[in-house]
């Protein structure tokens, strides 16, 4: 079987994930895809049928997608969550930045690398759901990997919604992931899981943090008057918001709610500069 050289892959199982992605997202990995030289290959079925998979979130399918054979004829790939919208007008080949043998992740140390953004997002985001009476807590690494009933000592802590990976170097990897950790509470699905096991066994190349930027933070990082409704309803205001986020990111990852769907519908993924106007 030939080599062949790079491809971003995502897992699409139902009508509704497929249908929301061909919207609003396809169009920005299409495009990246020509400029930088990847194929796209969608995982539209489980990859294991087994009771194990029936017990968990169809999100533990991504710890398998390396035993796929359309995925194992890559050197690279590049697993990125359906909600990632990519700004193909700036963003560097992700394979080229990582130039490694270990998987590239956006770490939580070059996210939250500062009190500043600590207390301004993470603090911010939990004094803005206890307000509401919600329980939704953002925990630091450390407390989640130890509600989880995981070794946290010293270990960073990354989102998994877009990853730079080696099908031979890292099937193994990945797979053990799958048959050794669990899913729990606090596991955010298969995250947690995944995390651990890269930052326990070494295996994490940092990458530039405009490569996953998670709209919530930035949302409660830079625009925290959005979380109020008055605000949000505001389409004027949410859209040079959104459309700033968006050229200061490489990947801007919706990590997809009702109201995150309405709020990448609202970029302008044609425009190139981050210097626009709308008109009345």
């Amino acid at each position: 079987m030939a080599i062949k050289k790079k491809a971003l892959v995502t897992l699409l199982i139902g009508d509704d994930y497929y249908k929301v992605w061909k919207t609003y997202f396809k169009q920005s990995w299409e495009k990246y895809a020509d400029i930088h030289g990847y194929d796209i290959v969608i995982i539209d079925d489980f990859i294991d049928k087994s009771e194990l998979a029936a017990s968990r979130s169809v999100h533990w399918q991504k710890c398998l997608i390396l035993e796929d054979e359309r995925v194992q004829q890559y050197e690279d790939i590049v697993w990125l969550d359906s909600d990632v919208l990519i700004n193909f007008h700036r963003a560097p080949c992700i394979v080229e930045s990582n130039n490694s043998n270990n998987i590239g992740v956006v770490s939580n140390s070059y996210t939250f690398n500062n009190d500043f953004n600590i207390d301004n997002c993470l603090k911010r985001y939990n004094d803005y759901y206890a307000v509401l009476g919600v329980d939704n807590v953002m925990f630091t690494p450390q407390e989640t990997y130890e509600k989880c009933g995981l070794d946290s000592h010293g270990l960073d802590y990354c989102n998994t919604g877009v990853l730079v990976l080696k099908p031979v170097l890292h099937r193994d990897e990945m797979k053990y992931v799958y048959d050794n950790y669990e899913e729990s509470e606090y596991s955010a699905k298969d995250e947690v899981s995944i995390s651990h096991h890269i930052f326990k066994q070494n295996l994490a190349n940092l990458l530039d943090v405009r490569f996953n930027m998670a709209w919530p933070n930035v949302l409660f990082l830079n625009y925290p008057f959005l979380s109020m409704k008055e605000n949000d309803e505001d389409k004027r205001l949410v859209t040079f918001c959104v459309n700033a986020a968006w050229h200061n990111a490489y990947f801007l990852h919706f990590i997809i709610a009702q109201e995150a769907i309405r709020h990448v519908s609202l970029v302008s993924q044609n425009n190139s500069s981050p210097f626009f106007t709308l008109s009345s």
